[in-house]
C-alpha cells in the first residue's frame, strides 16, 4: 500500500457513515484511485480562476455541497501560484508582506480546525506538508472518485499566472476546464480595495472613500479587472470549449440557473440546492460607494476592458475566438 492509498483510506474512515472493514475500503481504493493526470485527461479536473471579489467563495461553498464534486476542504490551495515547496506555516518567512499575511491567516484557520478535530489529518498535511505536486494531488483528491465525479479548486490568484506556469500546468494536465466569473471592473476593484484595507487592519471600522481611493489605482488591484488580458493569457493554452464565463450579477439575480450552467459545463448532475445555500454571501465587507470622480478616472484606466465586455455581450463566441487567435499570432 503506497502513501496516497493510506491517505485516502484515512479520509474514508473519517468521512464514512458506514461500518466498512479496512479490507472493503482497500478494495474500493484499489479499483477507483486515480492520478490527477488521469482525471485531467478525462476532462474531470477544473479550476475557477477568479475574478477576485466576484463570487468565487460563493461558488466554492455551493459546489462543495454537490455530491459529484471533490474540492479541497479549504479554498485557495494556491499551489500553482506560490513557487515554493516549503510548508504553509513556514511560508510566512519567505514571501512578500501581503502573501505572508495571507499565509498567516490560512495557518491560523488550519490550526483551529486541527484543534476542533475537524478533518485533522487533512489539515495537518495542508499546514505542515511540503508543497510538492504529490502534496497538491493528495489534498485535492481527498475521497473516493466515482465515474461521474469531478475534482477542482477555486483560486482567484490563478487568473494572473504567467505563461511559464501555464505551460507547466497544461503540459501535466492538458484537458483542464476553467471557470471565470467576471464583474463590473470598477466595482470589483473598489471591493478589492476594501478587502485589502480590512485584511491589513489599517482601518478601524468601515473604510472611507479617501482611504479606498489611495489604493484602488494600484496595478495589483486593477490587473484583476483587466479581464481581456487574463483571458488572452489563458486562451494561449486553453480551448474555448473548456472555458465557462459567468456574470457576478447573475449569482444574485438567478443563482440556481447560474449553478445549473456550471453543472452542465462540468457534465455533472444538475443538483437542485437549498435556497439558503444559494443566496448566502461570504466575505462581504461594508464600504462606501465609489464617487463619480474616481469612477471617471478608473473608466479611463480600464477602457480596454469595457470595450472587451461590450463585445463579449454582443458576441461571446466571436470575441473569444478573436482573442484566442490573437494569442496564436503573437
Amino acid at each position: 500500500m503506497d502513501g496516497r492509498q493510506e491517505g485516502i483510506i484515512l479520509h474514508i474512515q473519517q468521512d464514512t457513515k458506514f461500518d466498512l472493514t479496512l479490507h472493503e475500503i482497500f478494495s474500493q481504493v484499489e479499483s477507483i484511485i486515480m492520478t490527477l493526470e488521469e482525471i485531467s485527461l478525462q476532462g474531470r479536473y477544473f479550476l475557477c480562476i477568479g475574478a477576485q471579489k466576484s463570487g468565487t467563495t460563493w461558488l466554492h461553498n455551493v459546489l462543495r455541497r454537490h455530491p459529484n464534486v471533490v474540492l479541497p476542504y479549504v479554498k485557495e490551495l494556491s499551489f500553482w501560484k506560490l513557487k515554493n515547496d516549503k510548508p504553509l506555516f513556514s511560508l510566512t518567512l519567505s514571501l512578500d508582506k501581503k502573501e505572508a499575511a495571507a499565509a498567516i491567516r490560512r495557518s491560523k484557520k488550519a490550526l483551529k480546525e486541527i484543534i476542533k478535530c475537524n478533518r485533522p489529518l487533512w489539515h495537518i498535511k495542508y499546514l505542515f506538508g511540503r508543497r510538492t505536486y504529490a502534496w497538491y494531488q493528495d489534498l485535492l483528491i481527498n475521497r473516493l472518485l466515482e465515474k461521474n465525479t469531478i475534482v477542482g479548486e477555486v483560486c482567484p490568484q490563478y487568473a494572473l499566472l504567467n505563461t511559464e506556469t501555464l505551460n507547466h500546468i497544461f503540459s501535466k494536465l492538458p484537458n483542464i476546464k476553467v471557470i471565470y466569473i467576471i464583474r463590473d471592473p470598477i466595482e470589483r476593484a473598489w471591493s478589492t480595495a476594501a478587502m485589502q484595507l480590512y485584511d491589513s487592519k489599517l482601518v478601524d471600522g468601515e473604510p472611507t472613500v479617501g482611504q479606498l481611493a489611495e489604493i484602488v489605482k494600484n496595478e495589483d488591484i486593477l490587473s484583476h479587472s483587466r479581464y481581456e488580458r487574463v483571458l488572452m493569457n489563458w486562451l494561449s493554452r486553453l480551448s474555448i470549449e473548456n472555458l465557462l464565463i459567468l456574470q457576478y450579477e447573475d449569482i444574485f439575480r438567478c443563482p440556481q440557473e447560474t449553478i445549473s450552467k456550471v453543472c452542465n459545463f462540468l457534465k455533472i448532475l444538475d443538483e437542485k440546492l437549498k435556497k439558503e445555500v444559494l443566496i448566502s454571501r461570504w466575505n462581504h465587507h461594508k464600504y462606501p460607494p465609489i464617487n463619480q470622480s474616481m469612477r471617471h478616472d478608473l473608466e479611463q484606466a480600464l477602457w480596454e476592458t469595457y470595450d472587451f465586455l461590450d463585445n463579449l455581450r454582443k458576441d461571446e463566441e466571436g470575441t473569444l475566438i478573436n482573442l484566442s487567435n490573437s494569442t496564436k499570432k503573437g
